[in-house]
C-alpha cells in the first residue's frame, strides 16, 4: 500500500509544479523554440523534468529509510538533474552530457555498491569487481543515454521508462524466486 501512496504523491506534487514552472519557464530561459527538426510551432517550457524530479524525491524522502546505496542513487539522480537543467538552459555539447552521465553512474557503481555481478546468459559465472563496475557504468551510462535521446516528443521517454521499468521489475521478481 505504501507504494500506491508514494505514487500518489509524486504524481500529486508533479502535476502541481507543473503550471508554476511553466509560467517561470521564459524569464529562467528555460524554454524551447520551434525549427529545424522539431515538431512544436511555438516555444515550449523545459521545466517537466524539474517538476518530476521533485515530485519523484518527495515520497522518497518521506517514506524511504536514508540508506548509502540510496543516498549514492539521489546524488546520481541528482547529478542527472543538474546537467539536463544545464542542458535545457544551455544546450550543453554531447561531451558535457555524456561526462554527467558517467559520473552519475559512478557515484551510483561505486558509492552505493551497484554492482553487476552475475549475467545471465553465462550461468554460474561471477564476476569481479575489476569487470563488474566498468560493465555497470558502462550499462547505466548507455540506458541513460538512451533514455535522453528518445526524450524529443511528449511522453516518448517516458513511455519507453515505463516499459523499460516494468520489464526490470518483472525481472527482479523471477529472480527473487529462483533459488
Amino acid at each position: 500500500m505504501a507504494a500506491v501512496y508514494a505514487f500518489v504523491l509524486a504524481l500529486f506534487v508533479s502535476t502541481a509544479l507543473v503550471p508554476p514552472l511553466m509560467s517561470l519557464a521564459g524569464r529562467a530561459g528555460l524554454t524551447d523554440a520551434p525549427g529545424g527538426r522539431k515538431v512544436h510551432q511555438k516555444v515550449v517550457p523545459r521545466t517537466g523534468g524539474i517538476a518530476i524530479f521533485i515530485g519523484f524525491l518527495a515520497p522518497v524522502l518521506v517514506w524511504v529509510p536514508m540508506r548509502e546505496d540510496l543516498r549514492a542513487l539521489l546524488l546520481g539522480a541528482a547529478l542527472l538533474f543538474f546537467f539536463g537543467l544545464l542542458d535545457d538552459r544551455f544546450n550543453l555539447d554531447y561531451r558535457a552530457k555524456l561526462l554527467g552521465q558517467v559520473l552519475a553512474a559512478l557515484v551510483v557503481t561505486v558509492g552505493g555498491g551497484v554492482v553487476i555481478r552475475h549475467l545471465p546468459f553465462l550461468p554460474g559465472a561471477t564476476l569481479s569487481s575489476t569487470l563488474g563496475i566498468p560493465l555497470t557504468v558502462f550499462v547505466l551510462t548507455g540506458v541513460t543515454n538512451a533514455v535522453n535521446l528518445s526524450d524529443g516528443l511528449d511522453g516518448l521517454a517516458g513511455g519507453i521508462s515505463l516499459l523499460i521499468m516494468s520489464a526490470i521489475a518483472l525481472l527482479a521478481r523471477a529472480m527473487r524466486r529462483s533459488p
